[in-house]
C-alpha cells in the first residue's frame, strides 16, 4: 500500500485493477441550469463536474463513444462521421463566458434558449429540440466571428491554421454540406449525377458542378468549418482538464460509417457488400448493419509483398492518428469487422435474409453464393470445419499458420504501431468482443495481447466454461456487468425470476465466501434481497484475473431505463442522460444500496479475496468509514 494514497487506490492495486473506467456517451453528460438545451456534452460546466466527482470516487479514466456528427434524423453515434466531430457537443456557456472565445455569444441569448428548453421535460435528451436550438446558436456565433475578426486576431490565426492541418477531410465535409443545401437532402443517393459521383473527385480534381456549388455556399462552408475548429479545440481543453484529474480519455473506433463518409471515400470500400453481424448467441437472427467495408485490394499495392501501403491503409491511418491526437487510448468497436468482417449481398432485397447468408470475407475459398470473395480468401478449404460449425461460427477456421495470422491481423498491428510511436501501451486498447471470438480474431489478439469483454450479467452462472464467467477472464480483458447495448444491472436484476436469482445467488455466495456455513447465509440473503444480490455482481467484477474494469454511467448511478436497445430504431434509444442534480442523486442510492457504493463493493471484494490478509484488513476498516456517507472522499486539493 502506498501511504500517500486514499483507500480506493490503495484498494484498487492491492486488488490487482490497473483501470477503473466510466463510460458514457456525449449526449448523455449531465448540464447545469445555465446550460441545459435538451442534450448533454463533454465541454459543458455539467461535464467537467462530473468529472471532478468520478475523479473522487476512484476512476481513472472516461470511455467515450462516437464522437462524429450525426443527421438531424438519426441520433445514433455509431452512424456518425469518422472525421468531423458532433457540432452538438459545443459548449455554448464557453462562447458567453471564456474570453478565449472572444465573446461569441450573449448571456441573455443563451438564457433565452434554456428558458425555451425547460417545458420539454428533463428525464432523457431533447435531440431534435437541442439540434435546432444549437445551430440557432452556432449561426448565431459564426456571424459574430465574421465581423469581429479584425479584433479576434488570435482566434483569426489559430483557426486559419487548424483548417490548413485538417484541409484534406474537412474541405470533403463541408463540400458534402453545400450539396446539402443545394440538393435539400443529406442523403447523397438521391442527388443528380454531377453530386452523387463528386465524392471521389474532392480535392484537386473538382467537377464544373462541385466548384460551381461551392462558390454559390461558400459562406455555409466556412461556418461548418468553423464549428468544425470550435469543437476540436474545445475538445483539447477537455481532455487536459481530465488529464490534470489522474483521467485517460478513451476514443470508440466506431465500426461504422457515415453516410457522409461513405460519399466521400467509397472508392475504398468494396462493391456490393456490406459488413453485419451473423447470428450468435446475443443476437440469433443477425444485423444487417448496411456499413461499407474496405477493398482488401487497396491495403497494399502489391498484396503479395505487403510492402507499399495502399490507399485503405492510408485512410485508416489517417483515422487512427487523428484519434491519438485527441485522445489516451481507443476501444475497438466490433473488432470482428477489421479481422474477419461478416459481409453480406447488398443486390439483395431482403436484408435479413442476405445477412442470415452471408460470409467471413477472408475464409470464404469455397462458397458457391460468393464467389467474388474467392480472391480474398487467407484460409484454404482444407483449414476450414465444414461439417462442424457454420460460416459465422467461432470454430468455422481449425488452424492458421502465423503468416496468415498476421494477413488477418494487419489493421491491428497498425493500431498498435500508431499507438506506440505516441508512447501509448498495447493495453490502453479495449477490444469489443462479446459472445462470439472467431478463432482467426483470437488468433489475432493473442498476437497482440489484447484483452476482450467480460459482460458478467451474459453469463450463466451454473455454467463453468461460460465465456462471460469472471473466473474465466484474463489479466488483459475488460469485465464489467452491463454494457450502453445491455440493460442496466438495476433493471436485469428485477427480469430474473426466483429460480435465476437462486443460481446467481448460488454462484456469487461460492466467490464471496470460503466457509460452507457463511457461504449458506449469504445465498439466502443474496436470493432474497435485491440490493445485496446487485452489490455482489459488482464485487464479483474484482475478484477475477481482469485488471481492468468498465462501469457504464447507469450501472454507477442506479438508473434503470436503458440506453439503447440494438438492431431496432426507437425514440428512446441514445437520449438516456446523467441527471443535472447527480450528486444528490448518487448519495442518496448509494447510501441505500441502490447505486454502485464502491468503498463498500471494495471492501466486500477484499475480504472475498484476501481473507486474512493485515493491509487488506486495515484498508477494509478504512473504506467502511468511507462508506458512511457514499459521499467522494478525495478533495479537490488532494487531486
Amino acid at each position: 500500500m502506498h501511504p500517500n494514497r486514499h483507500p480506493v487506490q490503495n484498494a484498487l492495486a492491492l486488488l490487482g485493477i490497473d483501470r477503473l473506467v466510466l463510460a458514457i456517451h456525449d449526449l448523455s453528460f449531465p448540464s447545469t441550469d445555465e446550460e441545459e438545451l435538451g442534450c448533454g456534452s463533454p465541454y459543458s460546466d455539467g461535464a467537467r463536474n462530473l468529472l471532478q466527482f468520478v475523479a473522487k470516487l476512484g476512476f481513472n479514466a472516461i470511455q467515450l463513444g462516437p464522437q462524429g456528427k450525426t443527421s438531424f434524423g438519426n441520433p445514433s453515434p455509431y452512424d456518425s462521421t469518422l472525421f468531423s466531430r458532433n457540432e452538438l457537443a459545443i459548449g455554448l456557456k464557453a462562447l458567453v463566458d471564456d474570453p478565449h472565445w472572444g465573446q461569441l455569444l450573449d448571456r441573455q441569448f443563451l438564457k433565452d434558449l434554456v428558458e425555451n428548453r425547460r417545458g420539454t421535460g428533463r428525464d432523457r435528451a431533447s435531440y431534435e429540440h437541442a439540434y435546432r436550438a444549437q445551430h440557432q446558436a452556432l449561426d448565431r456565433a459564426f456571424k459574430n466571428f465574421e465581423s469581429k475578426r479584425a479584433s479576434l486576431q488570435h482566434l483569426e490565426l489559430a483557426y486559419v491554421l487548424w483548417c490548413r492541418e485538417h484541409r484534406d477531410w474537412l474541405e470533403r465535409d463541408a463540400l458534402f454540406e453545400a450539396i446539402t443545401a443545394e440538393t435539400g437532402t443529406d442523403d447523397w443517393r438521391k442527388w443528380d449525377e454531377p453530386y452523387r459521383e463528386g465524392g471521389i473527385k474532392c480535392g484537386d480534381e473538382l467537377t464544373k458542378p462541385m466548384v460551381e456549388v461551392m462558390a454559390k455556399h461558400r459562406d455555409l462552408m466556412e461556418r461548418y468549418k468553423f464549428q468544425q475548429f470550435l469543437v476540436h479545440q474545445q475538445h483539447l481543453r477537455f481532455r487536459q482538464f481530465a488529464n490534470g484529474l489522474g483521467i485517460k480519455l478513451y476514443a470508440d473506433l466506431q465500426i461504422g460509417v457515415s453516410q457522409r463518409d461513405y460519399w466521400s471515400l467509397r472508392h475504398l470500400f468494396l462493391r456490393d457488400y456490406l459488413l453485419g453481424a451473423p447470428p450468435s448467441r446475443t443476437n440469433p437472427d443477425g444485423q444487417p448493419w448496411g456499413y461499407p467495408v474496405l477493398e482488401p485490394g487497396h491495403y497494399f499495392h502489391d498484396p503479395k509483398t505487403r510492402s507499399q501501403p495502399g490507399l485503405a491503409i492510408a485512410y485508416f491511418t489517417r483515422r487512427i492518428e487523428k484519434l491519438l491526437i485527441d485522445f489516451d487510448g481507443l476501444r475497438i468497436d466490433h473488432p470482428h469487422g477489421i479481422v474477419c468482417p461478416w459481409v453480406y449481398k447488398s443486390t439483395d432485397t431482403d436484408p435479413m435474409h442476405a445477412v442470415q447468408n452471408g460470409a467471413r470475407l477472408f475464409e470464404s475459398p469455397h462458397a458457391e453464393s460468393h464467389t467474388d470473395l474467392w480472391r480474398y480468401a487467407i484460409v484454404r478449404t482444407d483449414q476450414l470445419s465444414m461439417l462442424g460449425d457454420p460460416p459465422y461460427g467461432d470454430g468455422w477456421v481449425r488452424e492458421l499458420s502465423d503468416e496468415q495470422v498476421e494477413q488477418y491481423g494487419v489493421l491491428i498491428a497498425l493500431i498498435k504501431e500508431l499507438m506506440s510511436k505516441r508512447g501509448f501501451d498495447s493495453s490502453d486498447i479495449i477490444c469489443e468482443v462479446l459472445s462470439s471470438c472467431p478463432y482467426p480474431l483470437k488468433r489475432v489478439m493473442e498476437r497482440h495481447g489484447l484483452g476482450r469483454f467480460r459482460v458478467t450479467q451474459k453469463a450463466k452462472p451454473d455454467l463453468q466454461d461460460d465465456v462471460y464467467r469472471s473466473l474465466n477472464a484474463k489479466p488483459a480483458d475488460w469485465i464489467m456487468v452491463g454494457t450502453h447495448d445491455t440493460k442496466p444491472i438495476w433493471a436485469v436484476v428485477d427480469d430474473w425470476t426466483a429460480a435465476e436469482k437462486l443460481s446467481w445467488a448460488q454462484y456469487l455466495a461460492q466467490r464471496l465466501e470460503s466457509d460452507p456455513e457463511q457461504r449458506q447465509a449469504t445465498c439466502a440473503r443474496l436470493a432474497e434481497n435485491r440490493e445485496a444480490l446487485i452489490e455482489a455482481l459488482f464485487v464479483d467484477l474484482f475478484l477475477g484475473p481482469a485488471r481492468n474494469i468498465s462501469v457504464f454511467f447507469a450501472d454507477l448511478f442506479g438508473i434503470k431505463e436503458t440506453y439503447n436497445q440494438p438492431g431496432i430504431v426507437d425514440d428512446t434509444n441514445w437520449m438516456l442522460s446523467v441527471p443535472g442534480n447527480f450528486q444528490e442523486v448518487y448519495a442518496e442510492r448509494a447510501e441505500a444500496g441502490r447505486a454502485l457504493n464502491l468503498p463498500r463493493v471494495l471492501a466486500a471484494a477484499l475480504a472475498a479475496k484476501m481473507p486474512g490478509d493485515e493491509r487488506a484488513r486495515v484498508l477494509i476498516v478504512q473504506l467502511q468509514a468511507l462508506d458512511k456517507t457514499a459521499a467522494p472522499f478525495i478533495s479537490s486539493a488532494e487531486l
